[in-house]
């Protein structure tokens, strides 16, 4: 496969090292922004949080939407039986990243201000495929402002209509009820929403509407706080995947909105008159176009490389299960020659 332009070809740990500080600090100015780092398996899969992958494994499953139609089934179902592991949680953003961590498909995509980790992640698995990390600047948004997005994530029954090819792709039977579709998927619908989970004020109505007319159709980075040993030893941070987009009749005017929006304030009565739809998008774009890229034969030297430097199994996940995982494979490895079987 040919070299694309904008990837860097990484053969070791230090020159990745080199490449980094090369980017992040000479090409680009790193005090102006954070750096965010993903590292992925294989270069060509599709940058998406899991609730918007589908799974290729189901058949059933396979349509990139699937999951977003389900997604405050996905969410209610996890509280109510599992009530015990969202005690700590303050709020919605904070359950919604307590679901990510136990593997729940949400709208969250992992990201990590450690470039090693990222490396680590690229080079852990798919030895047969070529690996990458891919990185970002941006200014994370802040707690109260993801929450907003997050509590209508957590409390939006997104209702549509039901044909029997739908219950199928879902996974439900063919005389599943019909729900209506949803008529009031406006501005002010999810405004009474917030209000009705103590997230709003009224008087701070028309600002809480301006953010929502914005950053609806955006995706955005958030850095949640250290609340559990696992983000706080990956570094750990997420892109939060736009969650609605201007309905198809809207789009131009909305567009044509938020341009005239960047030179005066729109008043209630333009911003309330467009609808909006869930959306199901690419993080691709929320990356830089340049790349680095860890060829498959590659991979395996690098990861012993990053465990000399203590990036293993047991540093990014600190739970029990793996720290005992990483005794045994320093064991096997102090005995015999690592194999391609050891490795997999």
């Amino acid at each position: 496969m040919k070299k694309q332009k904008d990837d860097i070809i990484i053969t070791s740990v230090a020159q990745f090292v080199e490449e980094v500080t090369k980017i992040c600090i000479n090409e680009y100015d790193v005090k102006r922004s954070s750096v965010f780092f993903r590292g992925e398996a294989d270069k060509k899969w599709e940058t998406r949080a899991s609730l918007l992958r589908g799974d290729k494994n189901d058949s059933n499953l396979q349509e990139n939407d699937v999951f977003v139609q389900m997604e405050y089934d996905l969410i209610s179902n996890a509280k109510k039986c599992y009530p015990e592991l969202f005690k700590s949680c303050q709020d919605s953003i904070d359950r919604i990243v307590e679901m990510q961590h136990y593997g729940l498909p949400t709208r969250l995509l992992d990201v990590t201000e450690n470039p090693f980790v990222a490396l680590y992640f690229a080079c852990e698995s798919e030895f047969k495929k070529d690996g990458t990390v891919l990185f970002t600047y941006k200014e994370p948004l802040d707690h109260y402002c993801t929450n907003i997005i997050a509590t209508l994530c957590e409390h939006w029954q997104d209702y549509r209509n039901l044909n029997i090819l739908d219950k199928r792709s879902m996974g439900k039977p063919d005389d599943y009820p019909i729900r209506e579709p949803n008529e009031f998927m406006g501005l002010k619908s999810f405004l009474n929403l917030l209000r009705d989970n103590g997230v709003c004020e009224k008087e701070k109505d028309i600002d809480v509407l301006r953010f929502l007319f914005y950053y609806l159709p955006k995706s955005f980075l958030y850095v949640p706080n250290y609340t559990n040993p696992r983000i706080q030893a990956q570094k750990g941070a997420f892109i939060f995947s736009a969650f609605m987009q201007p309905d198809f009749m809207y789009s131009s005017k909305y567009i044509e909105l938020v341009k005239d929006g960047e030179n005066r304030k729109l008043e209630e009565k333009e911003m309330t008159g467009i609808r909006f739809e869930k959306m199901c998008v690419s993080l691709r774009n929320e990356f830089e176009k340049k790349r680095f890229v860890i060829k498959k034969n590659d991979k395996k030297h690098i990861l012993k490389e990053l465990c000399l430097l203590g990036i293993n199994e047991a540093f990014v996940y600190p739970e029990p299960e793996h720290q005992m995982k990483t005794v045994r494979d320093e064991v096997v490895m102090s005995h015999y020659h690592p194999t391609e079987q050891y490795f997999k």
